[in-house]
Formats: C-alpha cells, structure tokens, sequence
C-alpha cells in the first residue's frame, strides 16, 4: 500500500470529525503473486476522541496485475549450409520472484545449431533481451532447403515456480542448400620438368552421390606427348567421395631445343548410377613441361684436358647435347702443337669436321690427338684444340656464334738437353783423303707436290711453307737437321687423305738432313646436287649425272666437290620455262662446295587460238621500180643499222592480226657485236646500231655482247638485264665504251687499258627514223636499217643521205608518204615511191599502200570512206579503218584498227587488231581484240590483250598481256578471267577475278571494290583494299611488298615469292587450313573458327578412337599441269600425266613435334570386286595387308613444320583403269595418326 510503514496520525482541525475518507493506493511490484490482504487499524491519540464501535479496524485486498510469461523478437529465421548465421531475442514479460532459467535446443543440429543453450533471468535482469545466435551447418547431401526449429523451454526445476507452467515457445528456423554435384581437379594445374619430373593432382567429387553410388571416369589421357599421366582411369568410392585418386603425371623427355611446352590432361566425361554425377565433363588440368634441353657439345674432357707424350696420340669423345632439327657441322681445329684426326682416321691434320644429324646427334665421335714430334726442348708445355659450329645453320640453336668448349692437351717433351761438348783439339783431325772436312749445310730444300681431284693447302712447323693445291707445287729452304712438321688442310668440299714420297714424309714429319719431295694428296668430297622441278619440263647437267625428267629417277646425283655444274632446263610441249631457284644462279650454274638443291620453274605457255583469214585472190601486176642514180655520198662514212629481217615466209604478225611471236629490239651505242641464244639476233658496228629479231611467245633469250677491239662493254639499259623472258615485245640498250691507253711506263709497256669516261660516236650523236605502214607492203633504206613489214625505227649517224623505198605487196599498190615524208615527197623523190633526204634530226615518215585490182583498175586505200551519220562516219564491217567512226551497233568482223582509226558502238566477231582507239563494244564469244586504247562500255565475251584503258567499265571475258590505266577517268575491270603472266597495273577491280593458278596474273597499283572475289594472282605495289568482305584466295606476293588487306579474308594460299626478301602483311582475316609461307605477319591479323568440314583431319589413337583434329589437309589432282576436282574422272589420256599432292596444315597442338608422313591407297580395279591396299615405303609403293596402321613404314619423316607440301605421286596410271582412294596422314611418336579421312583424295581412271 502507499502507506507509511507504520501508523500515522488523523487529526480534524474542527474538532467534529463524523467520518473520514482515506485513499490509500497500492504499490505496483512487477511481480507475479496472488491477491494479497491488509488490515487497517484506528487507534484514539488519547485526545478526547473516540473511534466509534466496530470501526477500529477495516481490511483491503490488494489485486496482483503481473502475469508470469516471456516474449521472442521473431519465431522464423533462415541460414544457409555455407555457415551463415542469424539472431533473434528473449525477454520475460515479469519479474521473478527467483530466477527463471531458459532452456534453448535445436529439432536438427545437422541443419541448424543455436547458441547459447540456456538463458538465465534473475529478478534484476529479468526485463533486458538477451540474444541468441543460429548457425547454419555444412553437409554434403544435395537435399534442398530444409526446416527445422528452435525449442525454447523453463527449466521448471530451477525456476521461480510462477514460470513453470509456461508453455513452449518455437523459432522455425530454414537452411539454405548450397551442395551441387561437381567433379574437381586439384590444383588445376602443374609444372614439371623434363627429364622425368613428376607432380601430382587429385580429383574428388563436391558432394556425397546418393545412395551408395559410386562414380567412373574411364578416359584420362595426355594431349601431346609432353608428358603422361597414371592412372589413365578411375572409380570414386561413395565412401571415398571427399579422398578421391591422386593421378602422377610424368615428363616426358624428348632431346630437341623446344623450350617450355603445356600437355593438357584431359579428363573425360563421368558415369554413374546417380543422376547428379552422370555425364559430367571436369576441367581439364594444364602443365606446364619445362625444357631441359640447351644447344651444345658433351665430352668427359670438355672444359678439361688429356696428356700425352710428344709423337704419342690420345683421344677424347664429342657429341651434341640436344638434338638437333638439321644437320650441325662442327669444326674442330688444333694449334700448331697438335694435329688431330677423327674416328680413327691415319691421316692427320689441323681440323677436321664433324657432322652430326638428327639421328646420330647423341652418338659419339672420337677425336684422336697426336703431339707433334719435334727436337725442340721445351719441356712441359700445352696445346688448346677448340671446337665451333661452321657450314650452314640448319637449326637456329646452333649458331656459327655458339660458343663451345676446349679441350686442353697437356704434353711432355721427350727431347732431353745435349751433352756437355767436348774441348775442340788444337787441329783438327786428318781426313782420309788427307784433306780436311769440308763445313756442314746451311739449309735444306722441302718440295710439295699435289695429287687428286680435292683443293687445300700445307702449311709448316715451323713457319715457312704456305702451298695451294691450286696454284701447283712450291718449296721452301729450312735449316738442316731441323725437324719440320707439314700441316695440310683441306679446303671445302675435299679431304686429305695421305702423303706420299720419301719415307720421312709418310707421317707429315719430315727432317731436313737432305732435300726432300713430299706429294699431298687431296681428294674431293662427293656433294649431292638435288634438283625440284614446278610443273612440267626436264632438266639435264653438264656434266653428266642430272635427268630429271617425269619419272623423277635421276632428279639426284653426286658431283665432285668444288665442281662447277650448269643445269639446262627443257620444257615440255606447251610448256615454257621462266627461272631457276633456290641455290642455282639464273643461268642454272651451281658450284658444288656443299650440299645443293635446285629448282626449275616451268609454266604453262600462253593459249590463243588464231581463226586464219582467207586473203583475197588478187591477180598481181607488178611494178618496175624506177632505176635511181643514188645521191652522192658524203664523207663521214655511213654509221647506219640494218634490221635483220625474219625468216622468209613469216613476219611478225599472222593472218589473224594476233602476235605469232615477241619482238626483241637492240639498240646498239659504240663498237662491238650482240648475238642472242636461240639465235636470231645479231649486230654488229659494221652495219647497224639497232636491229630486232621475232622470238617465240614465251621463250627465254640470253644476249651476249662483245666488244670490238679498243673498245669495252659498260652494261645494259632497258629489260635485258639477266636472261629475256619473252612474254612482251622488250627493248633495251647495249653501250660500249671506247678504251684510252695511258701513258707509258718505266719499260716503255702499255699498262692497262682504262674506259673514257663518257662513249664517244665518231660522228656525233645519231639521229632516229621512224617508219609506219598503212595497208601491205614494205618500206626499205639505203644504207641499211629500215626493213619494215609493219613499223619499225633505226638510229643513223648524223647528216647521213636516206633513201626510202616503199614496195607493195601482192595486190597492193604505193599510193603516197605522210608525216615528214609527205614535205619531201615533190621535190626528193626520184619515183613515186622513193623519197631521199639527209637526216639531220628526228624524223617520221607514213608508206600508205592501196588495194589494187588489175582487171577493174579499181584503188581503195585501206577501206572505201562510209557516209556520215551526224557528223561521223559509219564503220566499215570488214577491212580496215583509219578515221572516226560510228559502227551503229553493227557487226564487224575482222577488222584492222589502224593509228588514226575511232570506233565506236560495234558488236565485235573474229580477230580485231587495235592500233588506235575503240570504245562502247560488245566483243563476242571466241573472239580477240589485241592492243590499242580502249574506252567507254566495253561487254566482252572472247579475249582482249594488251591495251590501255583510258576509262570506263569492261565487264567479263578474258583478259590478257600487259593492261594498263592510263587515264584520267578510272577503268573497272569486274568479273573476268586473267589469262597465263596478265600484268595489269592502275586498274580498279570487282566481282570475280580469276587468274590462272599456274602462271598468275601481276596485280600493281590496283584498287578492289567490295565484295569482290580475287583467285590466282600475285599481288605487288599499292594494292588498295576498299573493304573488308573481299575475298583472296591462292595469293602469291612480291618480295618485300608491304599488303594491308583492309580486313579482307584470305583462303587457299598466302606465299611471298621470296624466302629472303619474305612479304609483310596485316589487317586480314586467316581462313582455316590457310597455307602461308615467306610472310611476316604483322597488326591485325586474326584467325576465322569456320567449320571446314571436308578439309578437317580425324585423329585415331593407340585404342582405335577416333575424334576430331584441328589438322587440315588440301589435296590436288592435276593431269598434264590442269587442276582437276575430287571424284575427276580420268580418261586414258589424261591419266597419262598424273601429279597428286597434298598441302598439310598439321594440328597447332603438334607444332615441333616429331612425326612420319603416311600415304595409303585404295585401288578397286574396273569390273573387279577386289579392293588393292598400297602404301609408300619411302620412295616406293608396296602392297599392304590393310593391317593394323601402328606399323605402317613412313613415306617420309618431319619435325616441327607447320606446314607440309606432300609429293603423293607424279607419273602414267593409264594403265591402271579404275576407282582410287587416297589417304594421306602424320603419325606422332605416341602412335596416334592424324588423317584426311573425311574427304580422301578420289578419282577414277576410264
């Protein structure tokens, strides 16, 4: 109550108190108890107040308000597996008389945990929250979320009793899953280093399989033959499911320099009963297999030394460290103390070489060492044998440069000091004739003589000889009694092989008590000259040895070392050969001084069908030149050419207007004589300075310029550098140069005839004529030079008296001269047709010849003039034109276009030769427009040759010789085909050029359009790409061309031309299987992962699975040089050529590795049921058993190409009528085979 404690006093102040009223609150306690009673007592203060009877006490109940209880902050929470947590709080609704403890459990403590288990509330603390915290549990069964609860409870036991009956309270707690099935690798990757390094890794599963499932993995396996791994398979144990299989992988040594290599363990799908761990693929585990290898040499007495006595012999061993991917030649030279010989050779010298290969790099070659032998005492003394890499460099980690070690040789002297002398007598003694001695020599003589085939020298200890084989035998003097070692050395390409002569010199050591002959005898070293052929021809030596013909069995040979072989080259028919590669210069001459490979370029000659043109039946009538008193000649002499004329019948062109040949045109300054090879060509000073000859299309020509005496060749100008391929009419200059004696000598000589320093004419610089024809005839000079059936120039000396004679041919007749001849035609001329004048600078002249009929009398100069059609002449339909003119969309056939002659708007048949202009045509089906300049429209379905474009479109048909821009308004060339060595230069390109894939067209300077397609070309200067989806497919380059292909894609083939002047590239997109040699990659190049699905290899492995491989394999069917496609049908004829290869592209994960080159094939003969199984054995085709392939003998072997150029077979199968099937393919040292076997090379022989 809020009372005081004890009593307290009431008191009235007006003394007449009947009643009082007391409020008397209760006291709130928080506690919960029951009703509680009081009882209040009035007692009298003794102050003459009474309390009324019955009214001296009263009693109160007091009502509790408390109710035992306690409260949760939340009843659900969530946690997850991975260890989350989350809080809620308890609190009690009263205070306790005692305390009140809380029991706290969890339904599943594998879910969910709480902490703490048991809460304590007393009556200070029972109003404050105290927390409690859950905790999510790991577990590995994939079993979702789950639920589960928390139980809250008093401990009735040790609580105020007030809290006992309370009932429970729960939390519901959820347990995220964070368990899936997985199969992981640990560590997902190793390093390991060859030899045999190991590391490990373990595979293990995430979760427990359900039930008692357990878990295969059947496949796991190496990608290479960098390293292995065991075991190759496994089963994961249910129980096992978190202990796993521990794999050991093992590196594999390999003896090649190929730096860190990755082998990827694959692991490979899984299998099990439980769903969860069915078909699951894990990561695959990388390593990283680091080299062992370094370039260099092995020997236990390199970097140390062997001791021997002087004329004793000791040896030491060598061999290479690695092995190497081409031949390592190794030089090993002795110092002057020491000669040296190998393998147990008798004969000993100064160096020798050493060759080792990739297959006896790591055998042992013993190097024998034998201390020179001399009478010199120098005690105790040393020799340094040094060892370098010489020759070619085959394998990059073998340079020249390598530094390799020595070996010391320590020598003991066996010379021992003289004697003390003994006193001299008085007089010397008497001698037997009764003389006295005579004195001891000062010197004796050694001689060398060489014998053998072989070059090298011999040099001397001490000092003093220094002979060459080649400059035969010589001598020298050294002291007498001195002990002289000869030291020969060999040169390239030849070997000592002995001494013959005195006794003494049968050793090398000779001593000087007499004049001695000693003969060394070099020998030369076999060298092997291999010659490659392109395309077809043959290919001959001299000397003898070299047959290389189609049959490809005398195509190796070895020559002498040293020796000079010329190769000549022979194509077959039409064929032409164009140069000579690799290590033969361009007149096919190799000098043998090591091994020499050559190759013979031949390509197929340009095809033009001429259509022959029937000329019309013309009675002659001749005409009686006009006999002419020749003008006087004046003096200086006539310095004037005379053209040789072609061979009779012929000239240089035929019926159709088309070229029969090419004209080569030389130009002679100063004295002296040009001849070609073939013949044909010949000048000479004594009658012209320029003359020309017709060689065959094609054709390679040599000239040969020698100088009169007094006189000296200074060099070419123009195309004749080297030999002439004639393929273009060329031209070119020869220039001789007078020579000037300079004074004399001491001795009254001459001494060396020098060059004046500019060619000197005798009478001044000469002057040019220049002559055309319009119609049939020939124009003639006197003096000789001008010989012209067509047009033709010719330089004379100055102030030289001309006489021009122009005669008609058979139904022809001279109608008149134009240009400079023209002026002179009234007055210097004797004749109508004969014009003189004295040539005084350059001048040109015009023989016009006229059609001519005896019988009507009738003239026309070359065609009758046609009406006007607005202002411009209709074209004739035949003949010739020289003038404008509108053909009105006619039909013209076989025309000539002459210098002067315009047309326009025809449709074009037969053979048209241009020499003027023609735009707006249409050029039909098989036929030929041949020079001039072209412009407008041009629709052409035949072939046109060797014009300028001067603007304009020109759309289909072939195009071939040299095409050129020339205008100001751009040319488009689109969809055509380029004929055989086409040379366009300025031109823009669209849609589908075709060049001809053995002889390319030469693109320079040339724009492409989008979209555009370009096959078979070489690309040289300033090719502009205008987009990216154009397309180039088999492209050759130029030497040291800079190509940015615009993000053009590139198919096929990329090849520069040069492998020492090699191509750079950039901005293009690589097809797959792309072919690429002597480029340099440069910035944005990227590779295309397109599917090409029939040049994709299949892999099959040691347990005959097969896979895919990213290998790719283009093969090529030709017969008699044509390109033929897959499944080609033979005939007989065709089957008489057969060239088949094959162009691999190996998989980039086989890059240097090891492997033999395989070649099967598969022959079901016509009208029989039995399929033949051959194989190549090296060289040779064989039966085979269609066994298993692990077995198969390689056709050849290779190691680290990217790409691989395969010769399959070149010969006759005509006889062989029926179905082939070819498979070509790369076996690697772990015995898988990469193959094409999803499109075999297949043909049919009728």
């Amino acid at each position: 109550l809020g009372l005081p404690p004890d009593d307290f006093l009431l008191t009235d102040p007006s003394s007449q108190i009947a009643s009082i009223t007391l409020d008397i609150p209760a006291q709130n306690d928080s506690i919960d108890d029951d009703a509680e009673t009081v009882k209040l007592t009035l007692t009298s203060a003794n102050n003459g107040y009474i309390i009324a009877p019955g009214s001296d006490n009263a009693t109160l109940t007091i009502t509790d308000n408390d109710t035992a209880g306690f409260s949760l902050s939340k009843t659900t929470a969530s946690v997850n597996e991975s260890g989350t947590t989350d809080t809620f709080t308890l609190v009690l609704d009263s205070k306790p008389a005692s305390n009140v403890v809380m029991t706290v459990s969890s339904s599943d403590t594998g879910e969910v945990t709480v902490s703490p288990t048991t809460l304590t509330f007393t009556s200070s603390n029972w109003d404050t929250a105290q927390t409690l915290t859950l905790t999510g549990v790991e577990e590995t069964l994939i079993d979702g979320d789950q639920t589960s609860s928390i139980t809250l409870s008093v401990d009735d036991a040790n609580s105020d009793d007030q809290y006992d009956p309370l009932a429970d309270k729960t939390v519901s707690v959820t347990t995220g899953d964070n368990d899936s099935p997985g199969i992981i690798p640990t560590p997902s990757s190793l390093t390991i280093s060859e030899p045999n390094g190991t590391g490990s890794f373990t595979i293990k599963l995430n979760t427990i399989p359900s039930g008692s499932a357990n878990v295969t993995i059947n496949s796991i396996s190496a990608s290479n033959a960098e390293c292995s791994v065991s075991p190759t398979s496994t089963t994961i144990a249910n129980a096992n499911w978190n202990t796993g299989t521990t794999f050991t992988v093992t590196a594999q040594n390999d003896d090649g320099i190929d730096g860190n290599q990755t082998c990827t363990i694959q692991i490979g799908t899984s299998t099990s009963s439980d769903a969860d761990y069915n078909n699951i693929v894990p990561t695959d585990v990388t390593v990283t297999v680091q080299d062992d290898d370094t370039a260099g040499i092995d020997g236990a007495s390199l970097g140390g030394s062997i001791s021997i006595t002087e004329g004793a012999t000791g040896s030491y061993d060598i061999k290479l460290s690695s092995q190497p991917t081409g031949d390592v030649e190794m030089t090993v030279t002795a110092d002057t103390q020491t000669e040296i010989n190998k393998d147990g050779s008798t004969s000993f010298s100064n160096t020798v070489t050493l060759t080792f290969t990739n297959g006896n790099w790591n055998t042992a070659q013993t190097i024998t060492v034998r201390a020179i032998d001399d009478s010199n005492i120098e005690g105790s003394h040393s020799s340094t044998i040094t060892h370098a890499i010489s020759g070619t460099v085959n394998d990059t980690n073998y340079p020249t440069s390598l530094t390799l070690g020595d070996v010391t040789v320590n020598i003991t002297d066996n010379d021992s000091p003289p004697p003390p002398a003994t006193p001299a007598p008085t007089s010397p003694p008497p001698s037997s004739s009764g003389s006295s001695s005579s004195s001891v020599p000062a010197s004796k003589t050694v001689t060398i003589v060489f014998e053998g085939d072989g070059q090298g020298r011999v040099s001397s200890n001490p000092t003093g000889l220094d002979c060459e084989a080649i400059k035969g035998q010589c001598q020298h003097d050294f002291e007498f009694n001195r002990s002289v070692k000869l030291i020969p050395t060999a040169a390239t390409a030849s070997q000592f092989k002995g001494w013959k002569g005195a006794d003494d010199c049968l050793e090398g050591d000779v001593l000087m008590s007499r004049d001695l002959s000693c003969t060394a005898i070099f020998e030369s070293i076999p060298q092997t000259l291999t010659v490659l052929k392109v395309n077809n021809g043959t290919v001959h030596s001299t000397p003898e040895g070299i047959i290389c013909d189609k049959t490809g069995k005398h195509c190796q040979h070895s020559f002498k070392g040293g020796e000079t072989v010329k190769l000549t080259a022979t194509p077959d028919d039409g064929w032409q050969f164009t140069r000579w590669g690799i290590d033969c210069n361009e007149e096919g001459i190799v000098e043998m001084d090591r091994k020499k490979k050559c190759q013979a370029h031949f390509s197929k000659k340009p095809v033009v069908t001429p259509q022959p043109e029937t000329p019309p039946v013309v009675t002659p009538q001749p005409e009686t030149p006009a006999v002419v008193t020749p003008l006087p000649e004046t003096t200086p002499p006539v310095v004037t050419p005379e053209t040789k004329p072609t061979s009779p019948g012929t000239t240089s062109e035929d019926t159709t207007g088309l070229p029969k040949g090419r004209v080569l045109t030389v130009t002679q300054v100063g004295n002296g004589t040009i001849s070609s090879l073939p013949e044909g060509l010949q000048c000479d000073s004594q009658h012209s300075i320029q003359c020309t000859h017709t060689f065959e299309a094609g054709k390679t020509v040599t000239l040969t310029a020698t100088p009169d005496n007094g006189w000296q060749f200074q060099g070419w100008e123009g195309d004749c550098f080297g030999p002439i391929l004639m393929t273009t009419d060329q031209s070119c200059k020869a220039i001789f140069a007078p020579i000037t004696p300079s004074p004399e000598d001491d001795l009254g000589t001459p001494s060396t005839l020098t060059p004046a320093v500019t060619p000197i004419w005798e009478y001044g610089t000469p002057n040019t004529l220049s002559v055309s024809i319009v119609g049939m005839g020939t124009v003639t000079s006197q003096p000789k030079g001008i010989q012209c059936g067509n047009e033709c120039v010719a330089l004379f000396a100055p102030n030289t008296d001309i006489i021009l004679t122009a005669t008609p041919a058979e139904g022809y007749r001279f109608s008149q001269w134009e240009s400079d001849c023209l002026r002179l035609d009234a007055k210097n001329r004797d004749a109508k047709h004969r014009v003189a004048t004295k040539i005084n600078q350059a001048l040109t002249c015009q023989a016009i010849f006229e059609t001519y009929d005896p019988i009507l009398g009738k003239t026309t100069v070359v065609s009758e003039p046609q009406p006007f059609v607005q202002g411009v002449r209709i074209c004739p339909t035949v003949g010739r034109v020289d003038w404008k003119c509108n053909a009105q969309w006619q039909i013209l056939r076989d025309l000539i276009i002459d210098t002067k002659g315009d047309l326009s708007n025809g449709n074009l048949d037969g053979t048209i030769t241009n020499r003027g202009r023609v735009s707006n045509l249409n050029i039909d089906s098989g036929s030929v427009m041949t020079g001039g300049i072209v412009t407008g429209f041009i629709t052409n379905k035949g072939l046109m040759a060797d014009f300028e474009c001067r603007g304009g479109t020109i759309t289909g048909g072939t195009l071939s010789g040299r095409i050129q821009h020339t205008g100001l308004v751009r040319c488009l060339i689109q969809d055509v085909d380029l004929a055989a060595e086409t040379q366009m230069t300025g031109l823009n390109l669209s849609g589908q050029i075709q060049g001809n894939p053995d002889a390319p067209a030469l693109l320079n300077k040339v724009k492409i359009a989008g979209k555009s397609q370009v096959k078979d070309v070489i690309l040289g200067e300033e090719i502009t790409v205008r987009s990216g989806n154009v397309i180039f497919e088999n492209v050759l380059l130029v030497p040291n061309v800079q190509f940015n292909g615009g993000g053009a894609k590139v198919q096929g083939y990329l090849i520069g031309l040069d492998a020492v002047a090699p191509a750079h590239v950039a901005n293009i997109r690589l097809a797959p299987c792309t072919v690429i040699d002597n480029v340099i990659l440069g910035k944005q190049v990227s590779y295309l992962e397109e599917k090409t699905p029939e040049r994709q290899g299949l892999r099959i492995n040691t347990r005959g699975k097969i896979a895919d491989s990213q290998a790719c394999f283009t093969g090529q069917i030709r017969s008699s040089g044509k390109l033929q496609h897959n499944d080609v049908r033979l005939s007989q004829k065709q089957a008489q050529n057969v060239h088949l290869t094959m162009t691999l592209t190996v998989d980039p994960k086989h890059v240097g590795l090891a492997a033999d080159i395989l070649i099967v094939a598969f022959y079901d003969k016509a009208d029989s049921q039995e399929t033949q199984f051959l194989l190549r054995d090296a060289q040779e085709w064989v039966t085979w058993d269609g066994a298993d392939i692990s077995g198969l003998p390689a056709a050849a072997h290779y190691q680290g190409a990217k790409q691989k150029e395969i010769l399959i077979y070149e010969g006759d199968l005509s006889h062989l009528p029926g179905e082939f099937k070819v498979l070509v393919g790369y076996r690697l040292k772990e015995g898988s085979v990469i193959f094409n076997g999803k499109r075999p090379l297949h043909f049919f022989v009728e």
